[in-house]
């Protein structure tokens, strides 16, 4: 049987030719995809962010392996994830995030951006200083918004 071009992300190309057509769902959320992205920092912003991760895959990120032969733990896999939930809902997944997550459970003081986390009182992650003193801040509040759907932007608090 011929794999069929992916349905609702016909623009998922990988370097290796047809190898996103055999990539499903169950591949993307098992880490068992073989998309090879987890260095692949695009800055895109705002609605079309996903997109054009998922765009910029084509031209930069090949397979480590066939889907569902192998486990290799893939933010990438989780971001082409989150860029299906943007076509199949016809929301942001930021906004997705929102509706499906934080409203739900009452999280009114969590956000996805540093632009909405700057208006309340938010915490800067430190890491340790190299000789072993004092921690410092991080210089990254938080990765790119292509990131968001593998953990890169959501922001919460304790409460």
């Amino acid at each position: 049987m011929t794999p069929r071009r992916c349905r609702y992300l016909p623009e998922l190309a990988l370097a290796a030719p047809g190898a996103a057509d055999k990539i499903l769902v169950r591949h993307l959320v098992s880490h068992t995809s073989g998309i090879d992205a987890d260095l692949f920092f695009p800055e895109a912003k705002g609605r079309d962010a996903l997109k054009s991760y998922v765009e910029g895959l084509a031209g930069s990120c090949g397979v480590l392996f066939e889907p569902g032969e192998q486990l290799s733990y893939s933010n990438g896999g989780m971001i082409v994830a989150g860029r299906l939930l943007e076509v199949v809902t016809g929301l942001s997944f930021p906004e997705l995030l929102g509706r499906e997550v934080y409203t739900p459970v009452g999280m009114t003081h969590s956000s996805t951006s540093a632009e909405e986390a700057i208006l309340r009182s938010t915490a800067v992650g430190h890491f340790p200083a190299p000789d072993g003193t004092a921690a410092r801040p991080t210089s990254m509040f938080t990765l790119p918004e292509t990131w968001g759907p593998a953990g890169g932007t959501p922001i919460g608090t304790a409460r």
